[in-house]
């Protein structure tokens, strides 16, 4: 059986967590990230919102990654890439 590891809960296959429970964990690590993109909190606020944005949007995709955190970190870093 597979597991996915999002931050210290894993959760299988089958019983993936719910979006809420998965942008719950993922989010608090999107900031940091982007800030050392970015370098200023205004322009990192606003790679998380459009990335936060982008997970909902494209839900099924996020919730079945493997990795979720770095599915996330890769849209966010596309979202600053786009925005050069």
């Amino acid at each position: 059986m597979a597991f996915i590891v999002v931050g210290y809960n894993q959760y299988s296959k089958v019983n993936p967590p719910s979006l809420k429970e998965a942008l719950h964990i993922v989010s608090p690590k999107l900031l940091p990230f982007a800030l050392s993109l970015s370098g200023n909190i205004a322009d990192a606020e606003d790679l998380c919102q459009a990335t936060l944005l982008k997970l909902i949007e494209n839900k099924d995709k996020f919730l079945s990654a493997e990795y979720p955190l770095a599915y996330a970190k890769t849209i966010l870093r596309n979202g600053f890439i786009d925005k050069c």
